[in-house]
């Protein structure tokens, strides 16, 4: 496993610098490596760690400054990793991915310290054609398929949902206009839905 891990870290390039706190920081998507029906890893770096995650969750963090890793991700059952977005703020790793088991699709956003690799928070997220997230300071804004919602840093609760029962497209990175929010599609640039950044109300759709 671990052989596995290094060869795949000599073959990837993806660093996030250490991000302060009060900062806008987007979640950056992870390309799988191998076959999404075989054995397939996500591998990422931040300051602090390089990642390799397994397609069943299971997950390593090493370093040359502290002692490696290992972790599992929540996977809510026999599903694999279809798609994994990561982002450092504060010095924690951030995680949103999406998992599936080819009747249905679902996922996790999660808080983890990076030193100890303990978990801090996970809240679970309607998933389907999930999109990245983005850190403002305030929150974790983010959205999936007929979702559009507002995560709290400091524990992982809903500040705000807002359904989208009129769009099934995927969105791409929100977009902070003052105290608007938009989510363009991430198919076609001119479609997009606008809502308040505070409450998630509807402005534009």
């Amino acid at each position: 496993m671990k052989i596995v891990f290094v060869v795949l870290f000599l073959l990837v390039n993806s660093v996030s610098g250490q991000t302060q706190t009060g900062q806008q920081v987007p979640f950056v998507r992870v390309d799988r490596i191998g076959d999404a029906a075989e054995r397939s890893f996500f591998v990422f770096s931040t300051s602090y760690r390089d990642y390799a995650i397994r397609h069943d969750g299971h997950g390593e963090g090493s370093s040359t400054t502290v002692m490696r890793k290992n972790f599992d991700l929540r996977m809510g059952g026999g599903g694999r990793l279809e798609r994994l977005y990561f982002a450092e703020y504060d010095g924690d790793l951030f995680l949103e991915y999406e998992v599936t088991d080819l009747r249905g699709d679902w996922g996790y956003l999660l808080r983890m310290d990076q030193k100890m690799m303990k978990l801090r928070w996970i809240v679970p997220l309607s998933a389907n054609n999930l999109g990245p997230g983005l850190i403002d300071g305030e929150g974790i804004y983010f959205s999936a398929a007929n979702l559009l919602a507002k995560v709290d840093l400091t524990n992982g609760s809903y500040l705000w949902q807002q359904n989208q029962t009129e769009h099934t497209w995927a969105f791409g990175l929100p977009e902070l206009k003052g105290q608007a929010l938009v989510f363009h599609d991430a198919g076609e640039i001119d479609r997009s839905v606008e809502v308040d950044k505070t409450t998630g109300r509807l402005i534009k759709h």
